[in-house]
Protein backbone atom coordinates (compact mmCIF):
# COMPACT_ATOMS: atom_id res chain seq x y z
CA UNK A 1 0.00 0.00 0.00
CA UNK A 2 1.21 3.43 -1.51
CA UNK A 3 1.25 6.34 1.11
CA UNK A 4 1.26 9.84 0.59
CA UNK A 5 3.89 12.06 2.43
CA UNK A 6 2.93 14.22 5.00
CA UNK A 7 2.94 17.56 3.01
CA UNK A 8 0.62 15.89 0.11
CA UNK A 9 -2.76 16.55 -0.27
CA UNK A 10 -5.72 15.19 -2.21
CA UNK A 11 -7.76 18.16 -1.69
CA UNK A 12 -7.10 21.05 -4.63
CA UNK A 13 -5.52 23.79 -2.78
CA UNK A 14 -7.52 26.70 -0.74
CA UNK A 15 -7.64 30.39 -1.50
CA UNK A 16 -5.71 31.96 1.17
CA UNK A 17 -7.89 33.63 3.76
CA UNK A 18 -8.82 37.30 3.31
CA UNK A 19 -7.68 40.30 4.87
CA UNK A 20 -9.63 42.25 7.41
CA UNK A 21 -10.50 45.46 5.98
CA UNK A 22 -8.16 48.22 6.92
CA UNK A 23 -7.37 52.03 6.64
CA UNK A 24 -4.75 53.62 4.76
CA UNK A 25 -3.30 56.55 4.47
CA UNK A 26 -2.50 57.13 0.63
CA UNK A 27 -1.77 60.01 -1.55
CA UNK A 28 -4.33 60.29 -4.07
CA UNK A 29 -5.47 62.13 -7.45
CA UNK A 30 -8.51 64.31 -5.55
CA UNK A 31 -10.39 66.67 -8.28
CA UNK A 32 -12.23 69.18 -6.13
CA UNK A 33 -15.03 70.03 -8.69
CA UNK A 34 -15.74 66.54 -9.61
CA UNK A 35 -15.82 65.75 -5.49
CA UNK A 36 -14.15 62.62 -6.09
CA UNK A 37 -10.67 60.67 -6.27
CA UNK A 38 -9.51 59.62 -9.81
CA UNK A 39 -7.20 56.53 -10.79
CA UNK A 40 -3.90 57.93 -12.34
CA UNK A 41 -5.02 56.92 -15.54
CA UNK A 42 -7.89 59.40 -15.63
CA UNK A 43 -5.32 62.08 -15.02
CA UNK A 44 -3.44 63.97 -17.60
CA UNK A 45 -1.28 66.78 -17.41
CA UNK A 46 -2.32 67.33 -13.64
CA UNK A 47 -6.22 67.53 -15.30
CA UNK A 48 -9.29 65.02 -15.25
CA UNK A 49 -9.64 63.39 -18.53
CA UNK A 50 -13.75 64.17 -17.75
CA UNK A 51 -13.65 67.75 -18.11
CA UNK A 52 -10.50 69.04 -17.58
CA UNK A 53 -10.47 69.61 -13.83
CA UNK A 54 -7.54 70.37 -11.57
CA UNK A 55 -6.52 67.50 -9.88
CA UNK A 56 -4.31 67.96 -7.05
CA UNK A 57 -2.35 65.22 -5.02
CA UNK A 58 -3.09 64.72 -1.69
CA UNK A 59 -2.78 62.46 1.77
CA UNK A 60 -6.14 60.74 1.83
CA UNK A 61 -7.04 57.88 4.72
CA UNK A 62 -9.18 55.31 2.61
CA UNK A 63 -10.35 51.67 3.48
CA UNK A 64 -8.78 49.41 1.64
CA UNK A 65 -8.97 45.47 1.31
CA UNK A 66 -7.34 42.60 -0.23
CA UNK A 67 -6.93 38.90 -0.44
CA UNK A 68 -5.18 36.53 -2.74
CA UNK A 69 -6.92 34.17 -5.02
CA UNK A 70 -4.71 30.95 -7.05
CA UNK A 71 -6.98 31.45 -9.74
CA UNK A 72 -5.27 33.33 -13.21
CA UNK A 73 -5.64 36.95 -13.52
CA UNK A 74 -8.08 37.18 -16.51
CA UNK A 75 -10.39 34.33 -14.74
CA UNK A 76 -10.12 36.89 -11.51
CA UNK A 77 -11.23 39.67 -13.63
CA UNK A 78 -14.15 37.80 -15.25
CA UNK A 79 -15.68 36.42 -12.32
CA UNK A 80 -15.29 39.66 -10.34
CA UNK A 81 -17.27 41.39 -13.15
CA UNK A 82 -19.94 38.42 -13.58
CA UNK A 83 -20.19 38.99 -9.58
CA UNK A 84 -20.29 42.83 -10.11
CA UNK A 85 -22.97 43.28 -12.89
CA UNK A 86 -26.35 41.39 -11.10
CA UNK A 87 -25.20 43.42 -8.01
CA UNK A 88 -25.97 46.35 -9.89
CA UNK A 89 -22.83 47.97 -11.04
CA UNK A 90 -21.51 49.40 -14.10
CA UNK A 91 -17.94 48.09 -14.94
CA UNK A 92 -15.40 49.34 -16.17
CA UNK A 93 -12.16 47.54 -17.12
CA UNK A 94 -8.48 48.35 -18.42
CA UNK A 95 -5.65 46.08 -17.94
CA UNK A 96 -6.00 44.54 -14.65
CA UNK A 97 -7.53 46.81 -13.34
CA UNK A 98 -11.14 47.38 -12.65
CA UNK A 99 -13.75 50.28 -11.40
CA UNK A 100 -17.21 48.93 -10.29
CA UNK A 101 -19.63 51.98 -10.12
CA UNK A 102 -23.27 51.65 -8.38
CA UNK A 103 -26.13 52.58 -10.19
CA UNK A 104 -27.81 53.23 -7.65
CA UNK A 105 -27.91 55.23 -4.90
CA UNK A 106 -27.43 53.55 -1.50
CA UNK A 107 -27.45 54.84 2.17
CA UNK A 108 -25.19 57.32 1.42
CA UNK A 109 -23.94 57.37 -2.45
CA UNK A 110 -23.53 55.07 -5.15
CA UNK A 111 -21.01 52.98 -3.89
CA UNK A 112 -17.77 52.75 -6.26
CA UNK A 113 -14.72 50.24 -6.00
CA UNK A 114 -11.82 50.35 -7.74
CA UNK A 115 -9.91 46.73 -7.95
CA UNK A 116 -6.56 46.11 -8.78
CA UNK A 117 -5.14 42.28 -9.44
CA UNK A 118 -1.04 42.20 -8.78
CA UNK A 119 0.83 38.93 -9.93
CA UNK A 120 2.32 37.65 -6.16
CA UNK A 121 3.99 34.60 -8.05
CA UNK A 122 3.38 32.03 -10.65
CA UNK A 123 -0.11 31.28 -8.97
CA UNK A 124 -0.97 33.51 -6.23
CA UNK A 125 -2.98 37.14 -7.21
CA UNK A 126 -3.53 39.52 -4.82
CA UNK A 127 -6.60 41.12 -5.71
CA UNK A 128 -7.05 45.02 -4.02
CA UNK A 129 -10.34 46.17 -3.22
CA UNK A 130 -10.48 50.11 -2.31
CA UNK A 131 -13.80 52.23 -1.90
CA UNK A 132 -13.30 55.64 -3.96
CA UNK A 133 -16.89 56.29 -3.18
CA UNK A 134 -20.44 55.23 -0.78
CA UNK A 135 -21.19 53.62 1.99
CA UNK A 136 -18.64 51.83 4.36
CA UNK A 137 -21.34 48.83 4.70
CA UNK A 138 -22.36 48.26 1.04
CA UNK A 139 -18.46 48.54 0.32
CA UNK A 140 -17.89 45.34 3.27
CA UNK A 141 -20.71 43.43 1.84
CA UNK A 142 -19.47 43.50 -1.65
CA UNK A 143 -15.89 42.31 -0.43
CA UNK A 144 -17.26 39.74 0.79
CA UNK A 145 -19.27 37.92 -1.74
CA UNK A 146 -16.48 38.48 -3.68
CA UNK A 147 -13.90 36.86 -1.27
CA UNK A 148 -16.47 33.67 -0.72
CA UNK A 149 -16.76 33.39 -4.54
CA UNK A 150 -12.93 33.44 -5.01
CA UNK A 151 -12.58 30.90 -1.78
CA UNK A 152 -15.54 28.66 -3.99
CA UNK A 153 -13.69 28.42 -7.34
CA UNK A 154 -10.15 28.73 -5.95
Amino acid sequence: MLVAPPHASSRAPRTPKASTPHKAEVLVNWCPALGTVLANEEVVDGVSELGGHPVIRKGFVRRETSFASLCPANEIMSKIEETAKPMGFNVHKRNYKMKLQGDKTGRNSDLAVATEVFEVALSPHMVELMKTGGDTLEFHKVYFVLVLLMEVSG
